[in-house]
């Protein structure tokens, strides 16, 4: 259960992820080309910046004042016209999408955080999204389409987008969106994500099991499906991808009985 594994790595990951490099160095080893100590210092500064890339849940309705970045607005009442069934059905177009054009699924969940935090803004767009089904339909295809262009080789053209959505909507519709995506998260496109979390949590696995490679590399498969599945679930939006992708190792671990 996501949620009871949520609440109790929660507990765990408070704890500071500045254990003493010279105390672990010798024991771990690198699955991903860099050095424990290296390994630590990185998730230190990703534990860092996740902070400023925080969702709230904006499916409440409330009106209180709420973080999106680095700038705290106030957020007007707004009533939800959608509802957590519509943001499962968008995240499971968005991975069939991904499945069928051999995007990463990661992107799905890239796309899905720009989409939170998106909604989490305030902004006149975002109330709009959220009172709105088929604006929010256009907002969830626009923060798809913006991981792609971002961070898939291969590009999905505007023109395409339009086409999958049955002339929903527009080519200016859902370049217009996109520039509302851009404005309401002041550009900042590179939080770090569950997925980096977890390559670089695995770089730590103790070194008695580095010799096992079909385990890790189960263990690493397990772990991203994990994220995966956490990404369809509203509930662990508003969560820190450090602690989601501590979770995931966790189940992981206790599926293969690892300790």
């Amino acid at each position: 259960n996501y949620k009871a594994i949520y609440k109790m790595c929660s507990i765990t990951t408070t704890s500071d992820a500045s254990s003493s490099t010279s105390e672990i160095g010798e024991f771990f080893f690198s699955s991903s080309g860099i050095s424990p100590e290296e390994a630590v210092e990185r998730i230190k500064v990703m534990r860092r910046q996740e902070e400023s890339f925080l969702c709230t849940d904006y499916l409440s309705g409330c009106g209180d004042a709420i973080q999106c970045g680095n700038e705290t607005t106030s957020q007007t009442t707004v009533r939800p016209a959608i509802d957590v069934g519509c943001r499962t059905k968008m995240c499971e177009w968005c991975y069939q999408i991904a499945d069928f054009c051999k995007y990463q699924r990661e992107s799905v969940g890239i796309g899905m955080h720009y989409l939170d935090r998106f909604l989490s803004s305030g902004s006149e767009a975002a109330n709009m999204a959220l009172t709105n089904k088929k604006v929010y339909q256009l907002a969830a295809m626009t923060a798809f389409y913006i991981a792609i262009k971002l961070f898939e080789p291969s590009q999905i053209e505007v023109k395409t987008l339009s086409e999958l959505s049955r002339g929903c909507y527009s080519v200016e519709e859902i370049t217009e969106m996109e520039a509302e995506f851009l404005r309401a998260l002041s550009w900042r496109m590179h939080a770090p994500s569950s997925v980096a979390f977890v390559h670089h949590y695995l770089s730590l696995i103790p070194a008695y099991l580095a010799h096992d490679k079909v385990a890790l590399q189960l263990m690493l498969d397990v772990s991203l499906y994990q994220t995966e599945l956490a990404v369809g679930e509203y509930d662990l939006a508003s969560a820190r991808p450090s602690v989601i992708a501590f979770a995931s190792i966790v189940n992981a671990m206790n599926i293969f009985g690892t300790r």
